[in-house]
């Protein structure tokens, strides 16, 4: 059994209303994207099946005021699931309940080019950084001219803006 909660282009799917018999443990079908399109290439590939449902509560994880978790987390660290499949962040305290990944799903040069056109300032780019527990941005200063980066920046764009990224079937 998998837990998750769809989010972003990790894990989408179409919500079922209850009037459909959508329920706390099933609030979801007709999963797609590329968390998605791994899990089905590795069950494929080791010849096994597989179930996917939803934390009751509907939330990633926060220690409660009893101590105990609540849940994507609460699910693994009680051993409920045989994993949880999502863009859920590892943290310190979560780290104690549970085992994470490696980051697998950041493309730091696409962050980096968008950054550099938004987000250039001084010298400096600015990239959001994914941590809860870092600061919102983090400064890096690059050298040379600002007309150095946007004579690199602009035909990257384009060339990336020619090469739509898909998950699945679907176009993003």
């Amino acid at each position: 059994m998998i837990a998750t909660n769809p989010w972003s282009h990790h894990v989408v799917a179409d919500e079922i209303p209850v009037e459909k018999g959508g329920n706390a443990t099933m609030m979801y079908h007709n999963y797609w994207g590329y968390e998605i399109d791994m899990l089905q290439t590795v069950s494929k590939a080791l010849n096994f099946d597989y179930t996917i449902v939803n934390p009751p509560d509907g939330l990633w994880g926060n220690i409660k005021s009893d101590g105990t978790w609540s849940g994507l987390v609460w699910e693994a660290a009680r051993g409920a699931v045989d994993f949880v499949m999502s863009d859920v962040f590892i943290s310190f305290p979560r780290s104690q309940v549970i085992d994470g990944t490696i980051l697998f799903d950041k493309d730091y040069q696409v962050m980096l080019l968008f950054s550099l056109i938004v987000f250039g300032i001084n010298n400096c780019i600015s990239i959001d950084l994914c941590c809860s527990s870092a600061p919102p941005t983090a400064q890096i200063p690059l050298p040379g001219e600002s007309f150095h980066r946007i004579c690199l920046a602009v035909p990257l764009y384009f060339c990336a803006s020619c090469f739509p990224y898909h998950v699945g079937n679907r176009k993003c």
